[in-house]
């Protein structure tokens, strides 16, 4: 598939709506703004997180040494001084510049999250 062009920089609502239109071959993608970022959706289920312009998709152990392999990090934050790691892994920019394998990633992300969500309940 052809390289993808990422301007840069880009606004948050630029970025949002530029993952937004390259995941569309994975589903039924919608967006929420959420603790300020944004929550990322296939039919409901989020798989993925925008913060400061990074995407960031859904790990468990079926994907997480697809990230260790390219050297990703967790999403984290600080909580009362305290810093907080979520199931949630940063996404290359060189990943950003192909749709076809950003898209096989973010089935692999959504079905992660389809797991955790069934072993909550």
């Amino acid at each position: 598939m052809k390289p993808l062009f990422l301007p840069n920089p880009m606004k948050n609502s630029e970025f949002l709506e530029f993952i937004v239109n390259i995941l569309e071959p994975a589903g039924k993608i919608t967006s929420r703004r959420m603790f300020g970022g944004y929550g990322i959706y296939n039919y409901g289920i989020t798989f993925a997180l925008i913060y400061d312009n990074t995407l960031y998709f859904k790990v468990n152990e079926q994907n997480i040494d697809d990230f260790k392999n390219v050297d990703s990090q967790p999403f984290t934050y600080n909580k009362k001084g305290k810093e907080i790691s979520l199931s949630y892994w940063k996404i290359s920019e060189d990943l950003l510049e192909d749709q076809e394998e950003l898209v096989k990633w973010a089935k692999k992300a959504y079905e992660a999250a389809c797991s955790s969500k069934k072993r909550k309940k």
